[in-house]
């Protein structure tokens, strides 16, 4: 029992000093006036990487991105990092109302590539929120859609998709939609979604092109 004591307070001690540590690290982004602290300004965000192996096109992935959304909910913070990589996701995704998945900015051969391996919608978004330079990748002719919205009596209703690229891997053409947002279920007023901003994205993952993008109930779409 002493021995386990000692070593539960070694632990206790070790992590006292690496959080007095990395409150002494600032951190200033460049051109800033004025900076922070390295603690607080990790606390702005949550990996995925945070809670397990992510990124390298495994099966598993999908829980572990649950896992992350969840940890970001519990301690109040509204986005979740996807480092590069390639996520496999075999169940669908609920993001929380407000919540945003984001990844670094695409280019130089990089990107966070999400694939899309089962039968149903990819991406859940509860209202608002968004999503942030993914490429939403069929991986085969599984049928749903990649991104569908839906408000409720209690979503904001703000939505924001930047820079997203939605296609398929082996141009079987198996989503239905690439994008339905629904705002029928909103109680009013105000009802529906608010306001969705669309920026740089792309769309042409869908069987029917005619169906690519469906909005319902949707006001202020930019």
């Amino acid at each position: 029992e002493e021995a386990e004591f000692a070593t539960k307070a070694e632990a206790a001690a070790a992590q006292a000093a690496a959080e007095a540590a990395s409150t002494a690290i600032g951190y200033m982004f460049g051109g800033a006036v004025t900076g922070t602290r390295a603690a607080l300004k990790l606390r702005d965000f949550v990996s995925v990487k945070d809670y397990g192996e992510a990124g390298i096109g495994v099966a598993g992935e999908s829980a572990v991105l649950k896992a992350a959304i969840a940890g970001a909910v519990s301690r109040g913070v509204s986005a979740v990092l996807l480092p590069y990589g390639e996520y496999l996701m075999t169940e669908t995704v609920t993001l929380p109302d407000g919540m945003s998945l984001v990844a670094p900015p695409l280019g130089n051969g990089k990107s966070a590539a999400v694939y899309h391996n089962f039968n149903g919608d990819l991406f859940l978004l509860e209202g608002g929120g968004g999503l942030q330079n993914l490429y939403l990748i069929n991986n085969g002719a599984y049928t749903g859609t990649a991104i569908h919205g839906k408000t409720n009596a209690t979503s904001k209703g703000f939505l924001q998709l930047k820079r997203i690229v939605v296609t398929d891997f082996t141009a079987k053409r198996g989503w239905q939609h690439d994008l339905v947002l629904d705002g029928s279920l909103a109680v009013g007023p105000p009802v529906g979604y608010r306001s969705i901003f669309i920026d740089d994205c792309q769309f042409f993952g869908a069987y029917e092109a005619h169906e690519t993008v469906v909005l319902n109930r949707c006001v202020h779409v930019y």
